[in-house]
């Protein structure tokens, strides 16, 4: 994950690929990926924490603390995640292909990053299999009218331009 991503701006990596879940196996570190074994397509919802959940390091967590930390939208605000937040995986891997991006920053909450959670949808599966939650690290979330889209070599080009042809505009500059 970026250490910062702008409000509508689609969610991807550091090098603008898909983001990847993988379900893994705890004690052997590899991926469930038995097309015979039913973990390895369950369906996993994509949620946002609190980014000092799980700061201290421990993954011992249970259900109910995982789930009280999930973060709603503020009072008369759209949902914080726009998109489709349930995904499939498929022998064991899902990616986040949507346009699935965030409508509001994180400004709001006191550590001011968010985290990414995955959690089990619903499975057919008993009781005695235990699909731990996945987080990403903690990032922040900038409202996109502070995402510069032009360089500063092309502003400086536009500004030079203009006080050069001294153009007068009463309405000021947008960057979209």
């Amino acid at each position: 994950m970026p250490d910062a991503i702008y409000t509508l701006s689609k969610i991807k990596d550091r090098d603008n690929n898909p983001l990847e879940v993988v379900l893994q196996d705890i004690e052997s570190g590899s991926i469930v990926s038995d097309q015979d074994d039913p973990l390895s397509s369950i369906k996993v919802e994509i949620c946002v924490l609190d980014g000092e959940f799980g700061s201290d390091g421990s993954e011992n967590w249970n259900n109910n603390e995982f789930n009280s930390k999930i973060l709603r939208q503020r009072a008369h605000k759209g949902r914080l995640l726009k998109g489709d937040t349930v995904i499939e995986l498929k022998n064991g891997v899902g990616f986040i292909h949507n346009a699935l991006s965030f409508t509001d920053n994180s400004s709001w909450i006191r550590t001011r990053c968010f985290r990414l959670g995955i959690k089990v949808v619903k499975s057919n599966l008993n009781d005695t299999v235990n699909i731990r939650e996945g987080l990403s690290k903690p990032f922040t979330v900038k409202d996109y009218r502070g995402e510069c889209k032009y360089s500063p070599l092309s502003l400086l080009s536009f500004f030079t331009f203009s006080a050069n042809h001294d153009i007068r505009c009463d309405f000021g500059l947008v960057i979209h």
